[in-house]
């Protein structure tokens, strides 16, 4: 199949418009007339990921984030990202990205946490002005409260996590009861406050830096730090998931390695 009717699917079920306008979702590399097998999903770009791309033979990479975010002004091929789109262009791979028309879909990244965390009474976070029920992550319910380290314990089970940094008043960490989250996938540092305003006994997101820290005790509010990585990972094998149904003569390869994960010593 041509790499275009791909394209036209994945256009129709997160449509680019519904990207940010400092976002690059879409084609990064592409040749329209190319024919493609072989599919490889990943969060993240990197010079490992085209050597594995290689070894499968991908036709055609599909990113969460944008591999190409800033204009190139040029191409020294000798830099890191240079080798990268040499390496893509002579081995015939195209570099595809669904970004923030993924996140805020009311089908991709806020509902795929949702289903892991298995929450209930779920609504928007933080929406955007010109789409109702869309945003940036989302507020639930757990069934059945529990202790925070017992929810701690679950989050880091169901994402598949060594760690997690939890931000807490002192006292909180051993009487604190979660009943009501909420969460973001990536970095979700911009919403602390609209979290703490919806009275959640817990924010869970990623990249929280020690002002975000500071805003959130400040707020009143516990926040869970499981990386960047750490939620939005869902979204290889739902992506996967979902162009394998309908395209099912397509071979789907997953890359979920996080080379950029700290070691704690």
């Amino acid at each position: 199949m041509k790499t275009s009717n791909l394209f036209e699917f994945l256009n129709n079920t997160f449509p680019e418009v519904r990207s940010e306008a400092w976002d690059n979702t879409g084609i990064q590399i592409v040749d329209f007339s190319q024919n493609i097998e072989n599919v490889l999903i990943t969060l993240d770009i990197t010079d490992k990921l085209i050597e594995f791309a290689k070894h499968t033979k991908a036709d055609l990479i599909i990113a969460h984030h944008p591999f190409i975010f800033s204009p190139l002004k040029n191409i020294d091929l000798s830099s890191y990202k240079g080798r990268i789109i040499k390496e893509a262009i002579i081995n015939q791979i195209g570099i595809y990205s669904l970004h923030t028309n993924y996140d805020v879909s009311n089908i991709g990244m806020n509902k795929q946490i949702c289903d892991t965390l298995q929450l209930i009474n779920t609504h928007v976070l933080k929406t955007k002005e010109d789409v109702q029920n869309e945003g940036y992550g989302m507020i639930g319910e757990l069934r059945h409260p529990v202790s925070l380290d017992n929810f701690i314990d679950s989050v880091k089970k169901h994402f598949g996590l060594s760690w997690a940094m939890l931000y807490s008043k002192e006292h909180e960490k051993n009487e604190k009861t979660i009943h009501k989250i909420a969460y973001c996938g990536g970095s979700g540092a911009d919403f602390i406050t609209d979290a703490a305003n919806q009275k959640v006994d817990l924010y869970l997101t990623g990249d929280i830096g020690h002002h975000d820290a500071q805003l959130a005790y400040e707020a009143g509010i516990a926040v869970l730090d499981v990386t960047h990585y750490g939620l939005e990972k869902v979204f290889i094998t739902h992506l996967a998931n979902i162009i394998k149904e309908e395209f099912p003569e397509l071979s789907i390869f997953l890359y979920d390695v996080n080379h950029f994960s700290g070691t704690i010593k």
